[in-house]
């Protein structure tokens, strides 16, 4: 058996001694009642005088016991009342000067020492209370510092929830201590919901970095000098988009188990930036398989618009070779029949005709 435990015992066995007091009490009350409407006869006048003078003295002792009772239940409730204030006082010192020290205005340090002390004496308590009014003063000296502190937090935890901010930033102007403690709940609201739901973050965060990755990959597909590479980097391209594609099916299953166990525990749906979680997921799907699609299409009127020259060209080469609106056709002897040739071959003879000899230098 512990301390503890006996301490506990002993409670307990004080607040029912005090109620067997009150009903001790109350019982002799009673009997007092009863004697006093007794009648006194000559017989029983001694005897009914002496347990009056007894029972008197009884309820005399169990109401003095009973009030130093009172009394001590009063005074303990005093003193842990009293200690209640301090650590009441102690906790909103940390609590204020957690957001001076953030901006470097406090040594927190010191502030913890001061806070760690276990002593409810009067001096220790006007030592807190000093320290209090002094960080309440500063922090209404520098509320508009601390409110932007505040806000930056409370983005930083929206993204780390997935969340679209729906709070505006309220001018310097309406900055106020109210305010301060409201945005500060608001962090801690944050806070406190992502570690409740971490495993549904992390496991979304998992998520995104492979379906990220899925998207580079691609992109490093399409480009047209991925076959000069060497070291077997295609090979390990081609490894990890099957991993990526055989692990994001096992992601999600997991999301959705999840997703479904905090909407029936919560009542309510898990959103990514508005968006059901699991229909972002599938609206992401759908995005990608129609991103595959026009690229398959896009691919494809590219490799046509490349063939159609070609085809045209060729065309164009077979047409060139016909002449003055004919085909060229083959002589008897195999040999084209063109412009300037006979059909045994020969030379024509007006282009002999247009033909100068060529000029011989005289000589002098």
């Amino acid at each position: 058996m512990s301390v503890d435990t006996l301490c506990k015992i002993w409670a307990l066995k004080l607040v029912t001694f005090q109620a067997d007091i009150s009903s001790l009490l109350k019982k002799s009350k009673r009997l007092a009642e009863q004697l006093n409407n007794t009648t006194i006869n000559m017989e029983n006048s001694q005897s009914l005088t002496q347990d009056k003078l007894r029972l008197h003295e009884l309820m005399v002792h169990l109401t003095e016991e009973l009030q130093r009772h009172r009394d001590e239940a009063s005074a303990k409730k005093r003193l842990h009342e009293w200690q209640k204030s301090l650590d009441r006082m102690r906790a909103k010192i940390r609590k204020i000067s957690h957001t001076l020290g953030e901006v470097g205005l406090v040594d927190m340090a010191a502030i913890d020492k001061l806070c760690d002390t276990e002593d409810y004496s009067q001096p220790h308590y006007e030592v807190l209370s000093q320290e209090l009014q002094r960080c309440e003063a500063l922090r209404h000296d520098n509320l508009s510092i601390l409110i932007d502190r505040v806000w930056s937090q409370i983005y930083l935890w929206f993204n780390m929830t997935l969340q679209h901010s729906n709070m505006k930033h309220c001018k310097q102007d309406c900055a106020s201590v109210e305010l301060l403690e409201l945005l500060e709940q608001k962090v801690i609201d944050l806070q406190t919901f992502y570690h409740d739901h971490s495993d549904i973050f992390q496991l979304y965060a998992k998520r995104d970095e492979l379906w990220t990755r899925m998207a580079e990959l691609d992109h490093l597909a399409g480009e047209p000098t991925r076959y000069r590479n060497r070291g077997g980097q295609l090979l390990r391209e081609e490894k990890e988009r099957n991993y990526i594609q055989g692990k994001l099916p096992e992601i999600e299953a997991k999301l959705g188990e999840l997703v479904r166990h905090f909407e029936e525990s919560e009542g309510r749906q898990f959103t990514v930036f508005n968006v059901e979680i699991m229909h972002k997921i599938t609206m992401d799907w759908e995005e990608y398989n129609q991103t595959k699609a026009n690229e398959i299409q896009r691919r494809k009127q590219s490799m046509f618009q490349t063939t159609t020259p070609r085809l045209i060209r060729g065309s164009s080469t077979t047409s060139s070779l016909v002449l003055n609106g004919k085909t060229p056709q083959r002589a008897k002897s195999g040999k084209l029949s063109a412009r300037g040739l006979s059909s045994n071959g020969s030379t024509s003879s007006s282009l002999l005709s247009d033909r100068k000899p060529p000029q011989r230098n005289k000589c002098v």
